[in-house]
């Protein structure tokens, strides 16, 4: 699944900033009487398949997942306790999501400079949207709105790769623009720097 095709791009990286993930093949009618009853209501049959596509704002039947008779492949997170309470941000890199309407970075070459203006909350966080950028861009993922801290208060905490769900969609196009907060910001960790030069023609071990 590209969850856990994330998860080994994130241990290659050492970006520890997601919960772990791991494969398995899951009966999706043994576990109905543990499934909690919004998800329940979108199980469906098609041509023999238990199938389902989930509550969410884009999730509809036409693109449902579904299963080979009740067994479906795919991946298990380890998640937070329920009273352990995130704090979202909006990614400063946002897209428009509208056609025909650019987002205020892709129009102004200075857009960093507002980021390094410690009162909006986005300075302590900065490096790890450097290395989100990273992440995102070996991944073809285009599609970082938001995103999570473990921080309550008003300082940024440690950002998390929670949402990851459009990676891997073009593997012979790079999306450049993904790299835009790095070109802007001209900054990235010398620990990143240093794994990219690492894994540089292949090779995740250093060389001499």
């Amino acid at each position: 699944s590209v969850c856990l095709s994330v998860s080994c791009v994130r241990r290659i990286l050492g970006f520890r900033m997601a919960p772990p993930v791991v494969g398995r093949r899951v009966n999706l009618t043994a576990i109905k009487n543990i499934t909690g009853a919004k998800l329940l209501e979108t199980y469906f049959v098609k041509d023999g398949n238990t199938c389902f596509y989930g509550k969410c704002h884009y999730c509809k039947p036409a693109e449902a997942a579904c299963a080979e008779r009740d067994v479906m492949e795919g991946s298990v997170t380890i998640w937070l306790p329920s009273w352990y309470q995130l704090k979202v941000w909006r990614h400063p890199y946002q897209r428009t999501y509208v056609k025909g309407r650019k987002a205020r970075w892709e129009k102004d070459p200075n857009y960093c400079i507002n980021l390094l203006d410690p009162s909006l909350g986005y300075y302590h966080g900065l490096l790890d949207i450097m290395d989100t950028a990273v992440y995102d861009f070996l991944m073809w993922n285009a599609d970082r709105h938001h995103y999570e801290t473990y921080s309550e208060s008003k300082k940024h905490g440690r950002l998390l790769h929670i949402d990851n769900g459009k990676s891997f969609r073009t593997p012979d196009y790079d999306e450049l623009s993904i790299l835009e907060p790095i070109r802007q910001c001209c900054r990235l960790r010398n620990s990143t720097w240093t794994k990219l030069q690492q894994l540089q023609g292949g090779s995740s071990t250093s060389k001499g």
